[in-house]
């Protein structure tokens, strides 16, 4: 059996006989940086984000720092070189691309939308498509959903991405177990689930129950921060989750206990780091992505498979 090194290597290690994910008889863990971790100084709660950097040296700073995934906003994209974008990203070794943000996709005035997600998608060869559930009407039943979401994957695996969906403990699929029954039931092969840690722990998940409820076919997605227990009172959860993470590790949550149930489902990466908080936002990028990589190279290390 090959030898797992926990490390995702710098890319100066790399051979060029090395396939993706390897370095000499070492398998890595490869880092995805999501949107606001490589974004610089922006406000996740305006409508229509985009990072103030320009991305061609964004990608660079990706790949000083060692990650091969790279999550894009649609505002980063918009009226942007494609192909300016995808010859950078290929030229850094960027393989694992992906683009959000959706979460009005099931509604007939969304189709401009979707329309502009995908062509953005399919721009820079993105491998994801992420949207986001129903927080508008938490109690709208996500069954609804299901024919636009089987319509909306095939529109995505045309152009050669996976559609992904992010459970949110404030929305519709308020736990990821409510999500990983709506891809399961859903049933599209090129479609599944985003399991962020924040809010496997806000929505009240346990290692033993997402063990139960995720398919490992669905389980497309993992992004890893840290926190604190319990909520502060007084905060609602969307502005919690976009102002009190930690880098994984640096808070009180038991991150390796998560990777270790996630390594078990048969996931191998790539490992997200999700990092909106405002004090991480105002670092210079090149600190910000030395931390974030830092340490979750750190709690990848620490967990068994």
């Amino acid at each position: 059996m090959r030898e797992r090194w926990r490390l995702t290597w710098p890319r100066s290690a790399r051979s060029p006989q090395d396939p993706p994910g390897v370095i000499g008889s070492f398998v890595m863990d490869e880092l995805m940086a999501t949107c606001w971790t490589w974004s610089g100084k922006v406000d996740p709660s305006s409508p229509d984000p985009k990072s103030p950097i320009d991305p061609h040296d964004r990608i660079e700073a990706l790949a000083r720092h060692g990650f091969s995934g790279a999550d894009f906003l649609v505002g980063d994209l918009r009226g942007r070189d494609l192909a300016g974008i995808t010859a950078s990203l290929d030229a850094a070794d960027i393989r694992h691309r992906q683009v959000e943000f959706l979460d009005d996709w099931w509604s007939d005035s969304a189709t401009d939308s979707v329309d502009e997600i995908v062509s953005l998608a399919g721009g820079i060869g993105a491998t994801q498509i992420k949207v986001g559930p129903d927080t508008q009407h938490a109690t709208r039943p996500f069954w609804d959903m299901r024919d636009p979401w089987v319509h909306f994957a095939d529109r995505a695996s045309a152009v050669g991405a996976q559609l992904v969906i992010e459970p949110l403990p404030f929305s519709n699929l308020r736990t990821i177990e409510d999500g990983a029954r709506f891809v399961q039931g859903a049933g599209h092969p090129d479609a599944g689930i985003v399991v962020d840690f924040w809010h496997v722990q806000r929505g009240g998940s346990t290692m033993a129950s997402l063990s139960a409820a995720v398919d490992p076919a669905h389980l497309m997605a993992v992004e890893l921060c840290d926190g604190s227990s319990p909520k502060p009172p007084g905060v609602d959860m969307m502005t919690e989750a976009i102002t009190a993470r930690e880098l994984p590790g640096e808070g009180s949550w038991d991150v390796r206990g998560f990777i270790t149930t996630i390594r078990r489902l048969g996931f191998a990466g790539p490992w997200a780091v999700e990092m909106p908080t405002p004090w991480y936002l105002a670092l210079p990028l090149d600190e910000a992505l030395a931390r974030a990589a830092n340490a979750t190279r750190s709690a990848l290390a620490g967990t068994d498979d």
